[in-house]
């Protein structure tokens, strides 16, 4: 009987948790600052001419891409809805309902360019595993930008199972590597202050 693709998605989830977590615990600080730094060096040439690229507040074993400047931060809204995005600077961010940190309710809103997209597991083919709750797959779809994956090496897998709504990556970056997951190039959109919503189709 063949096992479902939750199932194995589920599986995926928790060895790649697993794997990131051993691989942190075993990097001293300065270890841990130096594949960030090298993450960053990465980063910069696929963001060169966009102004309002959105990042995320590193949690725990994350990656941490914030070396690379974030004009704007996402925002966890109501169950079911997808992300805002807000401007902000790191230092005004606070902790949100989970303990991640994020802009307050009263930071303005703005669209991005870019989205540097954390995850669990990803392959070279774009596909992404996240934490199970939708929330990039549920505002993805609504953002026609470059969406760029970062992780640890040790997170690239040889197949991520898809399920019907996941929304593809164009990148993926790790310390070591850069991989280009679809031929296409977004031209750069501009930061009109509004809100995520209209796009590229239903959630």
């Amino acid at each position: 009987m063949a096992v479902p693709p939750t199932t194995l998605r589920d599986t995926l989830r928790q060895q790649c948790r697993a794997a990131r977590a051993r691989f942190v615990a075993g990097l001293t600080g300065p270890e841990r600052a130096a594949h960030d730094a090298a993450l960053v060096a990465r980063l910069v040439p696929l963001l060169d001419g966009r102004a309002c690229v959105a990042g995320y507040a590193a949690f725990r074993d994350e990656i941490d891409p914030a070396g690379v400047g974030f004009a704007l931060w996402p925002r966890v809204g109501a169950p079911g809805q997808p992300l805002t995005f807000h401007r902000a600077t790191a230092a005004a961010l606070q902790p949100g309902g989970w303990g991640i940190r994020e802009p307050r309710p009263d930071a303005p809103p703005g669209r991005p360019d870019a989205v540097i997209v954390p995850l669990l597991a990803a392959d070279q083919r774009g596909h992404r595993l996240g934490y199970g709750k939708c929330l990039y797959d549920r505002t993805l779809v609504y953002l026609d930008t470059l969406r760029i994956g970062v992780a640890w090496d040790c997170q690239i897998v040889e197949r991520v199972p898809e399920e019907r709504w996941d929304e593809r990556l164009d990148w993926l970056v790790t310390p070591t590597r850069t991989i280009c997951c679809d031929d296409s190039r977004f031209e750069d959109s501009g930061c009109d202050g509004a809100p995520v919503g209209g796009g590229r189709g239903a959630a």
